[in-house]
Order: structure tokens, then C-alpha cells, then sequence
């Protein structure tokens, strides 16, 4: 099967994204032990509009039509769970190397192919679900259960099923409203949600070169 140029297009901007992500949780292991979990949210979701806003202008919906939901509990629900899924990895940081938090925010993607097949009763064969053990025991090889409680490797796991829980939620949202509706949406839930959690936690204003 010939790979289209739409597929060869998303498959470029998944692994931007993915670098992306890779890049902004370096800077978070880096930050988060001078500055609230709750600040680098903050900051970090104020920076986000900045790709949302590029993709507003390369996109054909405007005006009130790139905020209005058809489904706005649903857009709430993702905004929530998006933000579960980065407070939750940032806390494992304070805790947990970035290569190991990484690793086992790898169990996202079993989660991701476990809803696909139960929620979004997606069609699974005998491979998906042999990768689906080979995965599963190689997360129990870094969080390492029989050693005792590790908090921070457990909230990494909470984070992992959080962010898949919000891929099947954008999955849903992506049925019923254009992109851009949702990036606004789950955006706008982190800045506010944070927003408030700052009120809370405190701010801590960052030296010049941080």
C-alpha cells in the first residue's frame, strides 16, 4: 500500500510534534526544581497559543466558528484530562529521571490501543495484542512494583493513562468540531485551570536566563 501525501503530511507533523514534546519536558525536569508544577503549566499554555494561532491562519475556519463547540462538555472533559495528563508528568519529575519518566509515559500508548479496542471498538488482531504484553512487561520492568511503592513512578502511570485517556476524548471531539475548536478549547482549560492553581500554589518570578 502507497503511502499518501496527506499520510506522508501527518506523519511529518506527528514527529514535529513528538520532538516537541521531547523538548518541552527537558525544560520541565529542568524548571521544576525552582518553580511550581502549576507556573510551568501556566507559562506553557500561554506559549501555546502561539502554534494555535498559526494554525488559525493556515486553516479555513474563522471567526466565531473556531470557538464555538458543538460538543463543549466533551471539550471540556479533553482540556481537563490534557491537563491531568501534564501535571501529573511534570510531578513525576520532581521524583523520577527524564529518561525514566519518559519510559514509562511509553504506557500511554498501550492505553491508547486498549481504549481503541474496548471504547472505540476499533478492529485489533493477534499482533496488537501480543505488542500489547511485550509493552505492558517491559513498563513493569522500569516501575519495578516488587521493589515497593514508588510514588512518583505510579503518578508517572496515572499521567500515561490520563494522556490516553485524552487522545480517545480528542478522538470523539474531532468527530464533531474542526480542529482548531479543539486545540482553543484544550488550551483555554489548561490557562484558566492553571491560572487558578498559581493562585494557590504562588508564583515565583523566573530569573532571566530560565
Amino acid at each position: 500500500m502507497r503511502t499518501s501525501p496527506r499520510q506522508m503530511q501527518g506523519l511529518a507533523l506527528y514527529a514535529l510534534g513528538v520532538c516537541a514534546f521531547a523538548t518541552m519536558d527537558a525544560f520541565a525536569k529542568y524548571l521544576s526544581g525552582s518553580y511550581p508544577v502549576a507556573e510551568i503549566i501556566l507559562i506553557r499554555a500561554l506559549f501555546g497559543y502561539l502554534p494555535i494561532l498559526v494554525q488559525y491562519r493556515m486553516g479555513e475556519v474563522r471567526g466565531m466558528q473556531a470557538v464555538r463547540s458543538s460538543k463543549p462538555l466533551l471539550q471540556l472533559l479533553r482540556g481537563g484530562l490534557v491537563l491531568a495528563a501534564g501535571a501529573t508528568f511534570f510531578l513525576s519529575l520532581s521524583g523520577l529521571s527524564l529518561a525514566d519518566a519518559t519510559a514509562i509515559s511509553l504506557a500511554a500508548p498501550v492505553f491508547m490501543a486498549l481504549f481503541g479496542i474496548t471504547v472505540l471498538r476499533e478492529p485489533a488482531g493477534r499482533e496488537t495484542y501480543v505488542a500489547i504484553a511485550v509493552a505492558l512487561a517491559g513498563g513493569l520492568l522500569i516501575v519495578r512494583p516488587t521493589d515497593g511503592l514508588n510514588v512518583c513512578a505510579a503518578i508517572a502511570v496515572l499521567s500515561a493513562l490520563f494522556y490516553a485517556l485524552g487522545v480517545v476524548a480528542t478522538r470523539r471531539a474531532g468527530q464533531a468540531d474542526p480542529p482548531i475548536v479543539t486545540a482553543i478549547w484544550g488550551n483555554t482549560v489548561m490557562v484558566v485551570a492553571s491560572a487558578a492553581w498559581v493562585l494557590h500554589s504562588g508564583w515565583v518570578w523566573p530569573t532571566a536566563d530560565d
